[in-house]
Order: structure tokens, then C-alpha cells, then sequence
């Protein structure tokens, strides 16, 4: 059996890094391009993040870590060690379902209410 610890390694860090590819087009905000370029899967440093956008080069990684915050915050992306990366299901995915279910309900004469917790 291999090595536990070198197997958790690989699955939380990526062993490449993202590929080069073309820039993103400048459509939206910042927040919002970067969100698009997550989206497609990879795992990204900041500096990457900031290098494929053409973000200001003394301060685009930071840059990035700030507009990155609220996403953080509210679970849509997560950060693994110095990878960014889009999360497939966030919290907010999840609510907004919840809400699509309750309002269904609703509809068809259904009392939703929420439990105390």
C-alpha cells in the first residue's frame, strides 16, 4: 500500500500547476472573472489568477485574495494551501434550493415554516 501522508498530499495539492492558457476576456467584474475562470476546474494560485486576468502585477495577488474574500466566506470557493479553487456545491447553491422547494410547496397550499434551531 502506498504512503498515506504522500496520498493526502496529492489530493489536496494539485502536483501541477494550471495551465497557460489564453486570457480571459474582460467581461464583467473582477469578481465575476475570476469566478468564470475558476469555474473551469482547475486549481489556481493567486498569482496565476492574477497573471491570466492582466490584474496590476505588484499587488494582483493580493488583489485577488480580497476579491476572493466574500466567496470564501460564504463557501463558493476554497482555498487549499496557496490553490484557489471553484466549489461544486456551495452553501449558497444549497439555499437557494431550499428556497425553489419551499416556494413549490407554497404553491400548492403547503404551510412551509423553519424549524427553531
Amino acid at each position: 500500500m502506498a504512503d498515506p501522508f504522500q496520498h493526502m498530499a496529492s489530493v489536496l495539492v494539485p502536483a501541477q500547476a494550471a495551465p497557460a492558457g489564453p486570457p480571459m476576456p474582460a467581461k464583467g467584474t473582477r469578481t465575476q472573472r475570476i469566478r468564470d475562470l475558476l469555474r473551469q476546474g482547475v486549481p489556481m494560485t493567486s498569482r496565476d489568477i492574477a497573471e491570466r486576468l492582466h490584474l496590476p502585477s505588484p499587488g494582483g495577488a493580493a488583489l485577488v485574495a480580497a476579491l476572493l474574500k466574500n466567496d470564501l466566506a460564504k463557501a463558493r470557493v476554497v482555498r487549499r494551501g496557496e490553490f484557489y479553487a471553484w466549489c461544486a456545491t456551495p452553501e449558497a447553491d444549497l439555499q437557494a434550493q431550499l428556497a425553489a422547494a419551499a416556494a413549490l410547496l407554497r404553491q400548492h397550499g403547503y404551510i412551509v415554516q423553519r424549524r427553531p434551531s
